[in-house]
């Protein structure tokens, strides 16, 4: 294996690359921030423990498991569209309201928020309060956006 990288490194073809990467030294800069951003996202939901669901998966768990949907949004943003049957619950909410929430203890939670950073870390609250089949909406809303899925504003 090392030799095979040292013969990649070594090999004629890797010069041309070495010289674009400091001709364009900016763009080859971006390019690795960017993806130590993209691994440092991952590594903090995977810390998270809380598996996260792309839109279709989230509308298959919704049709075939009764997915219960909780945005987590400010209230406002939630009024300006939503998934449809999502109940709005922001953060500051979820203690008064734990009562209400028990009564989907046996079905699947799933926690939205604008862009998929926030609903790991309060999946964490629906698992330390007994909910066993929790997950969030990776890129939140805006993913759900992007791929043209329906939003309510009911």
């Amino acid at each position: 294996m090392a030799s095979l990288l040292l013969y990649l490194l070594g090999h004629e073809r890797m010069e041309v690359y070495w010289s674009f990467l400091l001709q364009h030294w900016a763009l080859s800069s971006l390019f690795v921030a960017l993806l130590v951003l993209l691994a440092v996202t991952e590594l903090r939901n995977r810390s998270f423990g809380l598996p996260g669901l792309a839109p279709n998966e989230l509308v298959n768990l919704m049709n075939h498991s009764r997915a219960v949907v909780i945005d987590v949004r400010e209230k406002q943003i939630f009024e300006q569209g939503h998934i449809l049957g999502a109940i709005h619950m922001m953060q500051s909410e979820l203690e008064e309201r734990k009562k209400t929430l028990t009564k989907y203890k046996s079905r699947p939670i799933v926690v939205v928020c604008e862009n998929g950073a926030q609903s790991p870390k309060i999946g964490q609250w629906f698992l330390a309060q007994g909910f066993t089949d929790v997950y969030f909406l990776k890129g939140g809303l805006n993913q759900w956006r992007s791929e043209n899925l329906p939003v309510s504003k009911h």
